[in-house]
């Protein structure tokens, strides 16, 4: 099975200066996928455990998003300067998930960005989200010669 038209990927959070608050993703709207996996990815990492756990709820704006239980990376393994976390979150309840990154400490830590791949579409083709991917390309087999 090829990644690319089987996997929807959304950037679903940007770069984010050094802090110590927890910041959301947006919400993906989980209907026709079984699961969403969310990477993120940290800067300077200065002191605290920075991680990333998953909320849902029925409203897509996020105003009823709760913690989903034992889903935060932080508990397991906070990231490093440099390092990321992933986190998949499979056959969700709820239709909207989003990501929140947490930080803490004293002075915190740079957020690099935050990408979803949502897997299992129940509908094809996949199409990813046009405002946050520019392209996608897949090479079947491919020979060398000029990319």
């Amino acid at each position: 099975m090829n990644f690319a038209p089987n996997h929807k990927v959304t950037v679903v959070l940007g770069a984010t200066a050094v802090g110590t608050t927890s910041v959301n993703t947006s919400e993906i709207n989980m209907a026709d996928y079984e699961g969403v996996v969310f990477v993120a990815h940290f800067g300077a990492v200065t002191d605290g455990s920075p991680g990333i756990k998953a909320q849902g709820g029925a409203q897509s704006n996020g105003s009823d998003a709760a913690d989903f239980a034992a889903s935060d990376t932080a508990d397991t393994a906070a990231a490093a300067s440099g390092q990321a976390v992933v986190l998949d979150v499979y056959r969700p309840l709820q239709q909207y998930v989003r990501g929140v990154i947490t930080r803490g400490g004293s002075t915190g830590a740079v957020i690099q960005g935050v990408i979803a791949i949502q897997y299992g579409s129940k509908a094809h083709p996949v199409v990813n989200d046009a405002t946050s991917i520019a392209s996608t390309v897949l090479s079947v087999s491919p020979n060398f010669g000029t990319a």
